[in-house]
């Protein structure tokens, strides 16, 4: 598959970005800080030469990423190799928790929480998340989540997570803090890939119930999209499928995350730009739901439209 076939399949992102046009209005600026809490970031992938800084609280293994996804969520976001991300020109931070199994801990993600406190965020992204059984330990680790979180919200950090697979009756943490945006996904055809969920947020991930082909004639292979993958893990994938070393296509309720991530980085960025100071968590949430259409429930925010209302403000 040659580079613009691969392109061509970017159908997310180009709806995201109303066919790139937003990128010629908005790419973000470096003073716009995205965190990434997840697997790690590939540094050495040549799209993603915006990680500024990679912290692994694994000692076990370093900060490179050996599962995959943290790559994927970097991807989505501040991408700028073959497939551009929403906000390809600000500044990455890695915050990696999760092991080469994609397996984490609470207390890891604590001290995520706490370096992030430090490091003059703009958003933080959490594209993942977890189900609890009731015990003391857990119930005393959930709510030094949720103080940190309310911290967070008090320095006009924008915390955004994925919103799980189960449905509303489980409790998904952290999504179900009340101040972390939650998100989920939508097909090709603009539907919710899980109508058992509700999140406050819904963007186009694909449908994660359509098996993976990656041969170019499959019809189903327009239900994945297209993501960034460590250069050592994309190897054989590269191999046998005749995608660009570094890419491959996947689907998951965690991609929405990452698009709202990118959106909320353009629009600070751009408001940034113009007016010199951050916009306060209160104000951008109000403009993305003002600036939204309603689907089942959720906000799909339009970022053309908010763009375009930033630069008309006077």
């Amino acid at each position: 598959m040659d580079k613009n076939e691969f392109i061509s399949k970017s159908w997310d992102i180009r709806m995201v970005t109303h066919e790139y046009q937003t990128l010629k209005i908005e790419k973000g600026i470096s003073q716009i800080k995205v965190g990434i809490i997840d697997s790690g970031v590939d540094r050495s992938h040549p799209g993603l030469n915006n990680v500024n800084k990679c912290i692994s609280l694994i000692d076990s293994e370093p900060e490179v990423d050996l599962a995959g996804h943290g790559t994927m969520i970097a991807g989505q976001i501040s991408g700028n190799g073959i497939i551009p991300g929403i906000a390809p020109e600000i500044e990455i931070i890695s915050y990696k928790i999760t092991n080469h199994k994609n397996q984490s801990k609470i207390p890891f993600f604590i001290e995520a929480l706490e370096s992030a406190l430090n490091d003059g965020l703009s958003v933080l992204n959490m594209s993942f998340g977890f189900y609890l059984e009731s015990d003391l330990e857990q119930n005393s680790q959930i709510e030094k989540l949720e103080m940190l979180f309310d911290e967070l919200y008090k320095r006009d950090v924008i915390c955004i997570s994925s919103s799980g697979y189960k449905g509303e009756d489980s409790r998904h943490y952290p999504s179900s803090f009340e101040n972390v945006l939650s998100c989920q996904g939508l097909n090709k055809s603009g539907e919710k890939v899980n109508s058992n969920i509700s999140a406050d947020f819904c963007l186009p991930t694909g449908d994660y119930d359509v098996n993976p082909i990656f041969d170019s004639n499959s019809t189903k292979e327009i239900e994945f999209v297209p993501v960034y993958l460590p250069i050592e893990l994309s190897h054989n994938i590269s191999k046998h499928t005749g995608l660009p070393l570094g890419y491959s296509f996947m689907s998951g309720e965690s991609f929405s995350a990452a698009k709202l991530t990118g959106i909320v980085a353009v629009l600070r960025s751009c408001y940034y730009r113009k007016f010199h100071k951050i916009l306060d968590n209160r104000s951008t949430i109000r403009l993305l739901e003002e600036n939204s259409k309603i689907i089942n429930g959720s906000y799909y925010p339009d970022l053309l439209k908010i763009l375009n209302y930033i630069n008309s403000i006077s």
